[in-house]
């Protein structure tokens, strides 16, 4: 673990454990970007984070790759409005169990294929969005869907090359319902 992602991950154990609401920035193009949510579990390679949206709703799961986050926030008067408005929403933090030296990346990717659920994925310079058919600790085989849910051919990636993977989010939510949609069908 180099000096960044280990002052990162110290960062990250810190807000874990006062349960505070985190920003991790990850885009370089885009400097305003960010994922609020509530730490889950950080190792010297990876984290989990409870995602929220802007209006303070959960939104699923983000597993990132402590070398892809730049930076690490702590906003007193945002948390303070995510967890107001978390509270008029009754929403809370959304636990998965996963042990603090697990890859947070290949326990999310376990929790798609197992559960037949939709996940994204980010590379260094892709995002890709569809359904795991198989992982171990080396590859992964994914269906990526296209825009209108459709299923395409199946793509292997290794797994040092992911760098970030969204799980149970509003986007994931909308992809299996087009899945459910289309399996129906028999399209």
């Amino acid at each position: 673990m180099n000096n960044a992602t280990g002052y990162i991950a110290y960062q990250l154990k810190g807000l874990m454990a006062d349960r505070a609401i985190a920003s991790l920035f990850t885009d370089p193009n885009n400097p305003d970007d960010f994922i609020a949510g509530f730490v889950q579990a950080v190792n010297n390679r990876t984290t989990l984070v409870n995602a929220i949206t802007p209006y303070g709703m959960m939104d699923g799961y983000f597993a990132i790759r402590l070398g892809a986050i730049l930076e690490v926030q702590y906003d007193s008067i945002y948390a303070q409005r995510l967890a107001l408005l978390m509270r008029m929403g009754n929403q809370g933090p959304q636990p998965l169990p996963i042990r603090e030296e697990e890859d947070a990346l290949a326990f999310l990717l376990g929790i798609s294929q197992r559960r037949g659920v939709a996940v994204t994925l980010w590379t260094a310079s892709e995002s890709y969005a569809g359904f795991v058919t198989q992982a171990n600790d080396l590859f992964l085989g994914m269906e990526p869907v296209d825009f209108m849910g459709n299923r395409c051919a199946e793509m292997t990636f290794r797994l040092t090359d992911i760098e970030m993977v969204s799980l149970g989010s509003e986007e994931e939510r909308m992809y299996e319902r087009l899945d459910k949609h289309h399996q129906e069908r028999g399209e």
